[in-house]
């Protein structure tokens, strides 16, 4: 009978540990549209739209990623980069495990990939020149169907792409 208690009393606790809290503290959610367009856009004004966009296609190719597309009448620059997800160190294992036994007619646990897409939009307005950068990871599962898509909303991804931006400006400037 206190078995049977012990197990009444775990079946009990299990869902009640599940809906339990990790501790971890969320990812603070921005307030507003307003705030993620003031982390995704910067204004330049001792430059032309022109130049802006050939900086920007310098440094979307110095950062890996591969034009897709440009309609410079628009000032609009697509670009993305694409790169394997990594698997964790057992199921390489098993996977090559796998694929041995079998004569490389099995293959399990496909690799997943990832692509970063990067929009950039290049306006003028107000005597400034302005460069409004969206950026969107998705996931492709194992038979490249879509998994998961979703922007990037932290503001040092944004950061660290108008840094590299700026020194473009300035290498272009100087004819470097």
């Amino acid at each position: 009978m206190p078995n049977l208690l012990r197990l009444g009393a775990l079946a009990l606790a299990l869902p009640l540990a599940a809906c339990a809290s990790s501790g971890a503290s969320p990812r603070p959610a921005l307030a507003s549209t307003l705030e993620l367009r003031s982390l995704q856009t910067r204004g330049y004004s001792a430059t032309s739209a022109k130049a802006l966009m050939q900086a920007l296609l310098d440094t979307m190719q110095d950062e890996g990623l591969r034009i897709s597309r440009t309609e410079p009448e628009l000032g609009l620059i697509v670009a993305e980069r694409e790169q394997r997800i990594q698997t964790g160190l057992a199921k390489k294992f098993l996977r090559g495990y796998l694929t041995m036994a079998t004569y490389g007619l099995a293959s399990p646990f496909p690799d997943r990939r990832s692509i970063l897409e990067a929009t950039a939009q290049v306006s003028e307005g107000g005597g400034d020149v302005k460069v409004r950068l969206g950026l969107e990871l998705r996931v492709l599962g194992k038979d490249g169907q879509l998994e998961r898509a979703q922007p990037v909303l932290e503001g040092a991804a944004y950061q660290a792409f108008f840094t590299r931006l700026d020194k473009s400006l300035y290498l272009r400037r100087e004819g470097l």
